[in-house]
């Protein structure tokens, strides 16, 4: 059992400023879930220096603006994969569109481009966009506070990485 609450981004502060967390414990093989948790810590880090550059108006407004035009680009290129038959890279596709929704906090659209990820990686299955577009799925349920829905979906990642070896 793998504790990830300080790992997801969990942690609030309490009444005197200092951070508690609320544990998300999950159960799994050791080697996947120690594999999970360092790849949790990697993301944490890269969340943290991203909101220390979010301070700055400036480069607020310019991410802001880039994710826009992203989100559009991304748009068309699912659209244009699918059409060549090209289901894994459209399953990119739809996994960067959703995390993008997820950046901005518009997680009831990133949930919903979950689900097209994962439809278009069912016709051509490609691992790492699968554990991307979940990954994605589970911390939009975390950041919603819907910890069961984030905890359930964090469980689907690990058992679908269980038979591939470390």
């Amino acid at each position: 059992e793998l504790v990830l609450g300080a790992l997801l981004g969990c942690a609030q502060p309490d009444r005197f400023g200092r951070e508690e967390v609320n544990d998300v414990r999950v159960r799994g093989d050791e080697d996947g879930l120690r594999f999970a948790a360092k790849s949790l810590r990697r993301f944490r880090c890269v969340l943290v220096g991203a909101h220390e550059l979010e301070r700055d108006e400036r480069v607020q407004e310019a991410v802001v603006r880039l994710v826009d035009g992203a989100l559009a680009t991304l748009t068309q290129a699912a659209e244009l994969c699918e059409t060549a038959g090209k289901a894994d890279e459209a399953g990119l596709a739809y996994t960067l569109w959703e995390w993008g929704h997820l950046y901005q906090g518009d997680y009831t659209p990133a949930l919903a481009l979950r689900d097209r990820a994962l439809h278009a990686l069912e016709q051509r299955f490609h691992h790492r966009w699968y554990m991307w577009a979940r990954t994605g799925a589970a911390l939009a349920h975390a950041w919603r506070g819907s910890w069961e829905q984030a905890v359930a979906e964090a469980q689907r990642l690990i058992d679908a990485g269980l038979p591939f070896p470390a």
